[in-house]
Formats: structure tokens, sequence, C-alpha cells
């Protein structure tokens, strides 16, 4: 029985709360959103206030599809609620100074590109996305769009 309850005891000691699996894809336009950085932010007051700071987070493969980390790798994340926010792979604007100093041919290429990544996705408190970690696998799966 002691070395039970010692067991019990011993296992939530290094501060770290339970994670249960998240899994999912994301695309953007329709497209599979490649090289993204995917982080969930703590809105659960458990999970905001643990022991041990939590950034719950995900880097996507090239076909979109993601698996979330918070202690180890793709240990999934703590039960909760979480707003979320993307960060596409290599995401820069062009400064004014750039704009300005594009060339004709070079603004005809920046024309047929891809609309850019919303800023407001790169936030947590404008992303508008959310999601709840319960027990179990959970699956997230994210369909953005440029407007």
């Amino acid at each position: 029985m002691l070395l039970l309850l010692g067991f019990v005891v011993g296992c939530g000691g290094d501060g770290r709360l339970p994670t249960s699996p998240v899994a999912g894809s994301i695309t953007f336009d329709g497209k599979p959103l490649a090289n993204a950085e995917i982080w969930l932010v703590p809105k659960s007051e458990e999970v905001k206030n643990a022991r041990v700071t939590i950034r719950p987070y995900a880097k996507t493969q090239p076909d979109g599809t993601f698996t979330v980390t918070s202690y180890l790798v793709d240990d999934g994340a703590p039960l909760g609620e979480y707003a979320l926010m993307v960060v596409p792979a290599g995401s820069r604007t062009n400064t004014e100074e750039e704009r300005a100093t594009d060339m004709p041919t070079e603004k005809k290429a920046r024309d047929r590109r891809p609309p850019s990544f919303p800023a407001k996705f790169r936030d947590p408190t404008t992303s508008g996305l959310f999601f709840t970690v319960k027990g179990g696998q959970n699956q997230l799966l994210l369909e953005l769009k440029s407007r």
C-alpha cells in the first residue's frame, strides 16, 4: 500500500499536468500549410497557473498535418481551453520601403503570388481560433482563409 501511495504522490511531483493526444491538419485557402507553427495559448486557469509553464505547440508537415507537443515530443496538451495562433513558415511582410522600390516586373510577379497570410491568425487575441482539449484523442482541423 505504501508503494502505491508513493507512486501516486511521485507522479504529480514534477509539476506537469496530464496531457491528452492532439493531432490534426491545417489548410490555408484550401491548400496544406506546410512548416507552420501552431501555438495553443492556455485560457483555462488550471493550465495558466500550472507550476511548470506550458507552451503546447506543433510544427506542420508538408501535407499540413501536425501533432501537438507540450512537455515531451507529441505528448499532446493538458485538458482545457486554448486560444490558437498560427505562424506560417518564413512569415514576413514587405516594408513600405521595399514596396516603394519594387520594379514593375517584380510587382507583377508579386501580384501573381498567393494572398498573404492574414496577420490576425498570428495573434491569439485576434485569431478567432479556439480549441478545447478533452480526455482521449483530440482532432484539431483548421481551415483558414485569406478573406
